[in-house]
């Protein structure tokens, strides 16, 4: 969870600090090198102790002010700092601790103070409005910032154990789980929702480690411990329940350190590339640095497991903006973004380091087309999306539009008739004009797109069943559909007597289609006029035509079953994950707890191809069969029929 938050706010001025209150004010760069500026900073506590893995992003300081070149944010690393960099403009950083408790007053029974960090500004704790740092890249970057996160005091002493019922106290000590020494200042918090009261109890350890809560009505409590570099076991100490009188003792809570990766980001020449993005994915999470001047990076808070590593070269323009191009020589060429190689394993309280990241360039491509299907003249926006992110535009008067430098890879275009955001058409009710087609880049330029602005569609038709197989006399059935490739809205029907549906206006695009018919059941198959679509995805990218949509609903599931190879106790924080490969269902990953005896089920399985297999409990974003590819090792491919069972027993991965 993250917890509170500082700002800290930019001002495009001169290279000096200030903490006077200045108007929002923007400045123009006097040379091309002024469009960008490093900040460094540290974050420290109210000790001047390194805080390590709070997270740091940038926002704009006003709603229409300049987008941060800082794409991802970033984390403190072991000795708290941060390292950005910003375009001339202002900005707010901010620092948001990792694993902060919620708003909820504590109650502290041993004098120490409460809340993990509450908010602060730098330089003091003033409104956001004083607190102004002033840099400029023209004149030099600014000095290293020093980022203060303050503990709030707790709150009132509240005796809330019922009268004539003994209180109850725990005493424990908190270590670190690898060497098995004692942590000092881990905030220690007990909390409980019974009878509609929210009790928080909470301390700090000593410089032992040790922590008592005392003078606590006697119920049963979770759990939750939170230090910088550290993080709690899943697996470990979730809850406690203390009886009426008990002084419970010895109490052991064990805190995983965060381990590090490192490495260097290099051109083919071995020369070293700064200002790189390199962010890494695993666990369920994303974190993400930037190369320095020798190309080196360091990423900073994770939890052991696997990771993924990608090099994103940072984005200057909007990429409407044309390249310069020589009238003689060679063509421009760009740093293009990497994945690296290989997975990389993640060890608790250690750092993976010498990670060597090579960059190649690549050619400057535009992608470019035309909007038609409108009148000349009309007010057209865009919107481009890929896995890295996204960006919007405005198509010109003719309707025309072109973007350079985009990294390869695919991407979603969708266009709409009007200026603003198509989200709050939707919301407001209207379903505008619409267009939505998917592109590849590479290294060639991708040209003479069309995309012809329709009307929603308006769909109509009827399910039907297999015999004896579904519930058509359900008190309530509808029909829904759920939006995919990045497309927005989606559509819901309810379902006459006779199957009959008429949805409301849908934009183009591909659509997921479900029925909550009373028994569970699946679209085994879908017609659109005389056009057979064999699973579950409709697509509309070019409009119904007018056709009838007919839904075939099957309630045939199979299942999947077995016992997880291996060691007992290393199946700790594991489950089994079940991937869809068949094509036509684009159902989400499903994942089945590992009981203590290494069994699993899954049960109300679709009929199709899957592939199986055991995964960290950190990895349940997996997305589609290639997210699984840090267990190729170890997966099965499973091809389940309707009505029947099947047996797979997975082994764990073994960690090289």
């Amino acid at each position: 969870m993250i917890g509170r938050t500082a700002r800290v706010l930019f001002v495009g001025l001169a290279g000096v600090v200030t903490a006077q209150v200045v108007t929002a004010q923007t400045v123009t760069p006097k040379t091309e090198k002024a469009k960008r500026f490093k900040v460094r900073g540290r974050v420290v506590d109210e000790s001047d102790d390194a805080v390590q893995g709070v997270l740091i992003r940038v926002e704009a300081a006003w709603s229409d002010g300049p987008l941060p070149t800082q794409r991802f944010p970033t984390f403190t690393d072991d000795h708290g700092e941060f390292r950005l960099t910003l375009g001339p403009g202002k900005y707010y950083v901010v620092a948001s601790p990792i694993g902060g408790m919620d708003n909820q007053p504590e109650i502290h029974t041993d004098g120490s103070s409460g809340d993990p960090y509450g908010p602060t500004y730098y330089p003091s704790a003033v409104n956001k409005a004083a607190a102004v740092l002033a840099v400029a890249g023209t004149f030099g970057n600014p000095s290293p910032l020093v980022i203060r996160l303050l503990r709030q005091s707790a709150g009132p002493l509240a005796a809330s154990t019922p009268a004539g019922q003994k209180s109850a106290s725990v005493e424990g000590m908190v270590i670190n789980q690898v060497t098995g020494a004692p942590l000092p200042r881990v905030h220690v918090s007990l909390w409980n929702f019974d009878d509609g009261i929210h009790r928080v109890y909470g301390a700090m350890t000593n410089p032992d480690g040790t922590f008592s809560v005392t003078v606590m009505p006697p119920v049963t409590y979770g759990i939750g411990i939170n230090r910088a570099g550290f993080a709690k076991p899943r697996a470990c100490c979730t809850s406690v329940t203390l009886l009426a009188g008990e002084h419970m003792r010895g109490l052991k809570l064990p805190m995983v350190p965060f381990g590090a990766i490192a490495g260097r980001v290099l051109g083919p020449d071995d020369e070293p590339v700064e200002d790189i993005n390199v962010f890494v994915r695993g666990k369920g999470v994303l974190q993400s640095s930037q190369t320095d001047e020798q190309g080196r990076f360091r990423i900073a808070g994770l939890l052991p497991g696997s990771y993924r590593l990608d090099a994103l070269p940072p984005t200057w323009t909007h990429p409407s903006k044309p390249p310069e191009f020589p009238s003689d020589g060679p063509l421009p060429t760009r740093w293009g973004p990497v994945r690296y190689p290989v997975v990389i394993e993640v060890q608790a309280g250690s750092e993976t380091g010498s990670i060597e990241v090579r960059l190649a360039r690549t050619p400057v491509v535009r992608v470019s087309g035309r909007v038609t299907g409108v009148p000349q003249g009309t007010d057209i926006s865009l919107s481009v999306n890929s896995r890295f992110g996204g960006f919007s535009d405005i198509a010109k008067a003719d309707g025309t539009f072109a973007w350079w430098s985009l990294d390869p890879g695919e991407y979603v275009i969708r266009v709409w008739e009007g200026i603003g955001s198509l989200d709050r058409m939707i919301n407001g009710a209207r379903q505008p004009n619409s267009a939505l087609t998917k592109i590849t880049v590479a290294d060639v330029n991708v040209d003479n797109i069309e995309l012809r602005i329709r009307p929603p569609s308006d769909i109509s038709g009827q399910v039907e069943y297999e015999t004896g197989t579904a519930e058509p006399h359900a008190p309530e059935r509808w029909l829904r559909l759920a939006a995919l490739d990045q497309n927005n809205g989606g559509g819901a029907a309810s379902l006459g007597a006779d199957g009959h549906f008429a949805l409301n206006p849908l934009l183009p695009g591909r659509y997921k289609v479900m029925c909550d018919c009373g028994r569970p059941a699946y679209v085994k198959s879908m017609w659109l006029g005389s056009a057979q679509i064999e699973g579950d995805i409709l697509d509309l990218s070019e409009g119904p035509s007018g056709a009838t949509l007919r839904v075939l609903l099957s309630s045939g599931f199979g299942r999947i079953s077995g016992t997880v190879q291996g060691d007992p106790v290393a199946m700790a924080g594991l489950k089994v994950a079940l991937v869809a490969v068949s094509p036509g269902h684009d159902g989400p990953s499903r994942f089945a707890d590992i009981d203590i005896g290494g069994r699993y089920s899954f049960d109300s399985v679709v009929p199709g191809e899957y592939k199986l297999a055991v995964v960290d409990d950190g990895d349940l974003l997996i997305q589609g069969a290639d997210g699984l590819e840090h267990y190729n090792q170890v997966i099965e491919m499973v091809k389940v029929l309707a009505g029947e069972s099947t047996i797979r027993n997975p082994r764990i991965f073994k960690r090289q």
